[in-house]
């Protein structure tokens, strides 16, 4: 009788069991998928415009090469999605390598888009802090989306009003660095292009976009954006050095689990490396036109959590509590996973890119009649273990939404960085 007691009580655990692993092994399954499904979803949704014209103002000592990794990258974001901007919108790409090189760029942009000064309070002010205490290993970035929302500024939320930086006639995209810091990273600009540009993008899709909305939604679009801009070099894709999981760029990022409401205000660190997660996660429950749907609507006119809830049929509050079991699995077992996996290339053999701008770049546009191919990014990757060579190490280091690799012996991080 006991013996069957003690057989009855172990069936009974082993039953139990059953639906866990069940759920465990379907779990690995269905979120092994997130990543590649979300850029899947990107790469088979588009906006596009075959009409955008770049014009670049750069400092004469930095390189060619670093000027057309980041044109190329902001070219690729604003010929995909970039229907919303008319043939004679003009983007100004400025590259400054002093703050009197920013001083004069900008107020040579300032004469030519209108609606500009509104912005270089904030973008200066950026640059004197940067040219103050220099990063030789990075540059410095960031858009005219919202650089006129400072403190003093009359744009921006007051009294629980938003009114948002004026209306630009295209858009501007700064990026500020010592010539060093521009050679070091120039392989990472294209994705910071992308990334930037797609800033543009949310902009003239919404004027509201910007204001009271999580940095996880606004950060996270973007720097996936980025990321999915990678994988267009097939080539790199095939290696399996372009899908990657998304980079730790702060410890907080790997706390399980990680609840989005610290992404609901701004100036987290983790908001790339969560943002990227949350939002690929939350392509995996719809795809890119509800999610462009989202962003089009949010705040304009009903709140972003309203919006939310309507666009995707499940409310903010179930989404975080989703996210949680998401993120637990990816940092504790996920990485893994997502390294070992073999995803199919996403794309067939792109355009043969553009030739390097000339030396008059600074003065005269760059159209692009069709979206151009990238150069390859070298983005902090994750390879298959038999492609990595054992005489040295690889870290990744991270500052910021910039990432770099250092591999050697004895791997160290560059200045201002820290080791993932």
């Amino acid at each position: 009788m006991k013996k069957i007691v003690l057989f009855l009580l172990l069936a009974s655990i082993f039953t139990s069991a059953i639906p866990y692993l069940a759920q465990a092994d379907s779990r690995d399954d269905q979120y092994s998928q997130v990543l590649f499904k979300a850029w899947e979803s990107y790469l088979s949704h588009s906006t596009p415009n075959d009409s955008i014209t770049l014009k670049v103002h750069a400092s004469s000592n930095i390189s060619q090469e670093a000027i057309k990794s980041f044109s190329d990258g902001a070219r690729w974001t604003l010929n995909r999605y970039g229907s919303n901007f008319s043939t004679t919108d003009v983007f100004h790409l400025i590259f400054a390598s002093s703050y009197s090189d920013s001083q004069n760029l900008m107020n040579e942009v300032n004469g030519e888009l209108l609606n500009y000064d509104a912005y270089n309070t904030r973008h200066l002010s950026i640059a004197k802090s940067y040219f103050d205490n220099p990063d030789f290993s990075t540059p410095a970035g960031g858009t005219s989306s919202r650089g006129c929302n400072y403190e003093g500024s009359p744009y921006g939320i007051f009294q629980g009003q938003i009114k948002p930086c004026p209306t630009l006639k295209g858009g501007a995209i700064y990026a500020f660095g010592t010539p060093k810091a521009f050679e070091n990273n120039f392989s990472n600009l294209f994705t910071i292009g992308a990334h930037e540009a797609f800033h543009l993008v949310l902009t003239k899709m919404n004027p509201y976009s910007h204001y009271t909305v999580p940095e996880w939604i606004i950060e996270g679009a973007c720097q996936s954006i980025g990321l999915t801009a990678s994988t267009t070099d097939s080539d790199q894709f095939q290696k399996s050095s372009m899908l990657n999981p998304s980079p730790a760029l702060d410890p907080s990022s790997q706390k399980n689990p990680y609840d989005l409401t610290q992404l609901e205000a701004q100036g987290k660190p983790e908001r790339f490396a969560i943002g990227v997660l949350a939002i690929d996660f939350l392509l995996s429950k719809s795809n890119a036109k509800t999610f462009f749907g989202f962003l089009t609507s949010m705040n304009n006119p009903n709140p972003w959590e309203a919006e939310f809830e309507k666009s995707f049929g499940f409310s903010k509050s179930t989404f975080y509590e989703d996210f949680k079991d998401f993120h637990s699995w990816y940092y504790s077992k996920g990485i893994s996973i997502i390294r070992s996996t073999k995803f199919p290339p996403l794309l067939s053999p792109a355009p043969t890119p553009q030739p390097l701008p000339s030396a008059e770049a600074s003065s005269n546009p760059i159209s692009s009649p069709e979206p151009n191919r990238m150069e390859p990014t070298n983005l902090p990757t994750v390879q298959a273990t038999k492609t990595i060579q054992k005489k040295s190490t690889t870290i990744i280091c991270v500052r910021g939404k910039l990432l770099k690799k250092v591999t050697s012996i004895n791997p160290k991080c560059p200045t201002g960085y820290k080791k993932k």
